[in-house]
Order: C-alpha cells, then sequence, then structure tokens
C-alpha cells in the first residue's frame, strides 16, 4: 500500500471517532443542567475542583446559573451555602447560620440548604438578608439535593431572579451540621478549619456570563486590604489615662481631688 492510501486508510477511520466523542468534554457553549442527581450532564471543565473528597461544578446558560456538588447527604452531614455578587452594593457577612462568616466581597444573593427538605434563596436587602424563594416556591426546574441514596446536588439558579445579567462573583462553602465550623469550601484558596467563623478570601470571578468561556479557566480572585466591618458592629475606643496629676494644693497642704491607681475614660 502506498504511503497516500495509507493516511487515506487511516483518516477515514479516525474521522468518524472523532466526531462521535463525548460532546460534553467541554463546555465552551452554554450548556444546561437538568437537576436530577445524574452527572452525566456536566462538562469536564465544568469541575471546578476538590475539597474534602467533595467536587464542585459551575455552568451556565441563557436563563439559569446552575450548581453542582457531589458526595454530601445533607439531611446528616451539613449545610450548603452559596454567596453570589451581582451588582453593587451587598453585605460582607454571611448568613446568620449558627455563627457569621465574613465574605470576600458583598454579596447580593445567598442560596441555603438545609437538607432535601428545607432550602431558600436569599437577597441582602433593607440590611438583612430575606428570602425570596424556599422549597415550596424556589422555581422549575426543581433541585436535586443530596441525600443518602444519591449524593449529587444540582440547583438551577434563574439569572433573572439574582439580576445576573452581567458579571458574577461567586464562591461556596459547606459547614457542619448546627454549628458555624467549615469543613469545605471553593474557591479552595479559602480556609476550612472547621473550628469556627471563617474570614473567606477567595471567590471566582466572572467578568460577562456568555458563551465561549470554560468555567476551570475562570479567574480566582483574593481580597486584599483587610475585610469589611460587619453592618451590625458597635464602635467602641477604650482610651487609658494613666497620668496622676499631683492634686495636693501645695499654698494650702491640702488635697484638693482624691488620688486613684488609673483614670479610665
Amino acid at each position: 500500500i502506498s504511503g497516500y492510501v495509507l493516511i487515506i486508510i487511516v483518516i477515514s477511520l479516525v474521522m468518524p471517532f472523532l466526531a462521535n466523542m463525548n460532546p460534553s468534554a467541554h463546555a465552551d457553549s452554554y450548556n444546561s443542567i437538568t437537576p436530577d442527581g445524574d452527572l452525566g450532564d456536566w462538562a469536564a471543565d465544568e469541575r471546578m475542583g476538590t475539597d474534602a473528597t467533595k467536587v464542585f461544578y459551575l455552568t451556565w446558560d441563557d436563563a439559569n446559573l446552575y450548581i453542582g456538588w457531589d458526595g454530601t447527604d445533607w439531611s446528616t452531614d451539613g449545610n450548603l451555602f452559596v454567596y453570589l455578587n451581582t451588582s453593587s452594593g451587598g453585605s460582607y457577612s454571611s448568613i446568620d447560620w449558627d455563627g457569621i462568616h465574613s465574605l470576600p466581597f458583598d454579596a447580593d444573593y445567598a442560596l441555603a440548604v438545609d437538607d432535601s427538605v428545607y432550602y431558600d434563596l436569599r437577597e441582602f436587602s433593607g440590611g438583612s438578608w430575606n428570602v425570596i424563594r424556599d422549597s415550596n416556591n424556589f422555581g422549575s426546574p426543581a433541585p436535586h439535593i443530596g441525600w443518602s441514596g444519591n449524593p449529587v446536588t444540582e440547583i438551577a439558579i434563574n439569572r433573572t431572579v439574582v439580576d445576573l445579567d452581567s458579571g458574577l462573583d461567586i464562591m461556596i462553602f459547606a459547614q457542619w451540621e448546627e454549628a458555624v465550623n467549615v469543613w469545605a469550601s471553593f474557591p479552595v484558596g479559602n480556609p476550612a478549619r472547621g473550628a469556627g467563623s471563617e474570614v473567606f478570601t477567595h471567590y471566582y470571578h466572572i467578568p460577562s456570563i456568555t458563551e465561549g468561556i470554560s468555567p476551570d479557566t475562570i479567574e480566582i480572585k483574593e481580597k486584599t486590604g483587610g475585610v469589611e466591618p460587619r453592618e451590625d458592629a458597635l464602635n467602641l475606643a477604650i482610651v487609658w489615662h494613666q497620668h496622676q496629676p499631683y492634686y495636693k494644693n501645695v499654698l494650702t497642704g491640702k488635697y484638693e481631688m482624691p488620688w486613684v491607681r488609673v483614670h479610665g475614660s
């Protein structure tokens, strides 16, 4: 067989294989996820990473933002939280759920998952986190929340509900059941010490939620310059005045003020 004929034969054998490769290998165009507990919808580049053996997935289409999490029964193993920054304003403090964490951006929306029975979407407005959708009216498609029989969580968040028409900052973490201790977080640069309230510093930054983006190439930003103060913080200054005046009147020999060891004001 001549070299040219051999090349033609090889190409004819390989091309059908390439044409039928898994179309979800890359998701640089819109990818729609069906929240059914089957991870087969997710493309390879929508797998954002692993922490504490749990896997976080992220993608979107023109209607929804899709959150995926593999490996947790939320009825017994903890609670899941997703924070979104879609506009100016918002809160640097998390929902008070057995305690408060400091966020790396001023979040506008929060997704909280307790278990398959209760989950909600909240908006920060009027100085507090307010429920705008709960498990009774979350919308379609209904989420699939991980449980003992299938630990896969898949949630679609309607883009219109969270004002997602331009850019997005996002972070996600899991904490203990009925405790504030964080045991997994994404981006993985964030703390997950399981030791109480955390100061999160890293987040995913997407300048524009459009087609043509592979989720696993999204920029991870780090908040620098300290953490913004809590909205309910008390401004308090303690000043110790350690000067003791000589209260004795040298003319009369009398002490006109009592002596004290330390002045406080």
